[in-house]
């Protein structure tokens, strides 16, 4: 990941953790089923809803390589010039 998407992911995180922690705070309208008009069940889900798609939408950031680079087979050979083996290399532009 670059300095960007980690700082991206960063801030992403820390705002799912609070709101997180702000739907699932109960007062004490939301004790007795007030609040937002929802009952007190669904703001702990919410907050499991965010945090979930910003992990999901990070992984699949840091997973994408940007086509710099990718992975090949190089052949490893002896002295003589006899094939021993191949081997994955990574090459990158």
């Amino acid at each position: 990941m670059t300095r960007f998407t980690k700082t991206i992911a960063a801030i992403a995180t820390a705002a799912t953790l609070g709101l997180g922690i702000a739907a699932s705070s109960s007062t004490p309208a939301a004790a007795w089923g007030g609040g937002w008009g929802w009952g007190h069940h669904f703001g702990p889900a919410i907050g499991v809803g965010i945090g979930l798609g910003v992990l999901g939408a990070a992984a699949a950031a840091s997973s994408y390589n940007y086509g710099s680079c990718y992975m090949t087979r190089e052949a490893v050979r002896d002295v003589y010039g006899n094939f021993l083996y191949s081997r994955r290399v990574q090459v990158c532009d």
